[in-house]
């Protein structure tokens, strides 16, 4: 018995570059075909996400969040988690009173779909140079530059209050938040995120543990979940070199998978595992590769 089923990531809709800077894209006729793509594949999860406040409003009304209900209904398809990255620029550009209106907008519609967790990337270190990646579409810049009057300590206590307020509203829905650390962002490793749930002080706040950024950060994937257990709340699976971030299909890197995938057991970890394969070109190919290999493995060590 295979102990894990799979959820396919929402970086499979970006596979082609020019998408990650349409703030139109994915409209919902792109949904829908993905989620009906990944059903016949065989994937019991999907994530669905937005880049921008405004798509997220302007994709997710009542007639498409009820239409997509029915087809996950019917399929027995989970929604494994929100991705919306827009998070915390939408409270650094608005009012705190306009940000907590629109954050409540934004986990009550979630909660319709239903779905239990919303997650973000880090944040950008003001200074960036770049603000996409360049491995591969929204990936982690490739290196930033600090302003001369940089003060971490203020920055940090800033990045904490805006967290804070983003869980404090997905409480209020009964929504869980989960972070994902990313190479040369506000949080990068284990250890910082660590800080950040204690600083933020609530256990709603989780893990969304990326396999390659963690990876290419020099992390032992084990280890790292075993220092973060039951706060992991979401995953991106995906395999690197340990040099960059790059995010090839499981079994294509050096991820020490079966170990892996023993320290979610370990860890009673009960959620789907979900790949997010951030390679430009064909994402099914990549897709069933990663599904195909973490199937094959997962038999071997149940």
């Amino acid at each position: 018995m295979i102990p894990y089923s799979l959820g396919c990531g929402a970086s499979f809709l970006y596979s082609d570059p020019d998408k990650v800077l349409d703030l139109s894209y994915p409209g919902r006729d792109v949904i829908l075909r993905h989620i009906a793509w990944l059903t016949r594949e065989g994937f019991l999860g999907v994530e669905l996400g937005s880049n921008t406040f405004e798509h997220f409003v302007g994709i997710y009304d009542r007639e498409f969040t009820a239409t997509i209900c029915a087809f996950l209904d019917d399929n027995s398809i989970k929604i494994v988690q929100m991705q919306a990255d827009f998070l915390v620029p939408l409270i650094t550009a608005n009012s705190r009173g306009d940000a907590k209106e629109r954050l409540d907008w934004v986990f009550g519609k979630v909660s319709e779909l239903p779905c239990e967790i919303v997650s973000f990337s880090a944040s950008l270190i003001p200074g960036f140079v770049s603000p996409h990646g360049y491995l591969f579409p929204g990936g982690p810049p490739s290196r930033i530059q600090l302003p001369n009057d940089f003060s971490w300590s203020n920055l940090w206590e800033n990045y904490v209050e805006v967290v804070s307020l983003i869980v404090d509203r997905a409480v209020t829905h009964g929504i869980k938040v989960a972070l994902e650390p990313r190479p040369r962002e506000m949080v990068s490793t284990t250890d910082a995120l660590l800080t950040l749930f204690r600083d933020v002080g609530s256990t709603s706040l989780g893990a969304l543990v990326n396999t390659a950024y963690l990876f290419s950060q020099r992390e032992y994937i084990p280890l790292s979940l075993q220092k973060l257990r039951d706060r992991v709340y979401a995953t991106h699976l995906s395999d690197s070199d340990g040099l960059l971030e790059h995010r090839w299909a499981p079994g294509e890197g050096k991820i020490d998978w079966p170990e892996t995938i023993k320290a979610f057991r370990s860890i009673n970890y009960s959620g789907l595992l979900t790949l997010d394969v951030g390679v430009v070109g064909n994402p099914e190919y990549d897709f069933r590769q990663g599904k195909s290999f973490l199937e094959r493995l997962m038999l071997t060590i149940s």
